[in-house]
């Protein structure tokens, strides 16, 4: 097995090379207009148990199901969402 770790941060990957990929079904994004806001979501402990992981800095994976609470808590910090996929 060839060693490509010299290659880490250069952007370049060797021929072949794996990339971690993970799945998730049934799940919910929520795109939010400001990384700082997901910072403050994912801060909170009632919200960032319903959060399965950031996509990027705007957009969150949201646990199946749990959309609407994320949304409704975010209405009430005075924020609006976007929502795509199942709820």
């Amino acid at each position: 097995m060839s060693d490509w770790s010299g290659g880490y941060g250069s952007g370049k990957r060797p021929a072949g090379a794996r990339i971690p990929v993970k799945v998730h079904r049934h799940v919910s994004l929520i795109q939010l207009g400001d990384p700082i806001l997901a910072e403050e979501l994912l801060a909170r402990a009632r919200l960032s148990q319903m959060i399965i992981g950031r996509l990027t800095d705007e957009v969150l994976l949201i646990e199946p199901g749990k959309a609407q609470e994320v949304v409704e808590e975010l209405k009430r910090m005075g924020h609006t969402s976007n929502v795509m996929g199942a709820s």
